[in-house]
């Protein structure tokens, strides 16, 4: 389990993925991870608590890590980041 980064190269008719990164500890489980700019948010965990975690696009390294959230949705919409917790709260 974990995330990874992948790079996508075109030649001719041909697309070529290629892994960039890889980070064992952001495990985007329970639903779904958003970029905006150069980083990825996301509720991070497996069947224990969760963390909502920022990782960078380019080389999959932690920006921050919250706990005490619980495993959550991300959406952007608007310049804003929203993440609705398992419980139906907007914790942003």
């Amino acid at each position: 389990m974990g995330s990874r980064g992948v790079t996508l190269t075109k030649a001719g008719s041909q697309i070529a993925a290629k892994e960039a990164w890889f980070n064992p500890k952001m495990k985007i489980q329970h639903a779904d991870a958003v970029r905006v700019g150069d980083w990825i948010y996301g509720s991070s965990g497996d069947f224990g608590p969760a963390f909502l975690a920022c990782v960078n696009a380019k080389t999959g390294e932690f920006g921050w890590r919250k706990r005490g959230i619980a495993k959550a949705n991300v959406l952007y919409a608007d310049g804003k980041l929203i993440v609705l917790d398992e419980d139906a709260r907007c914790i942003w």
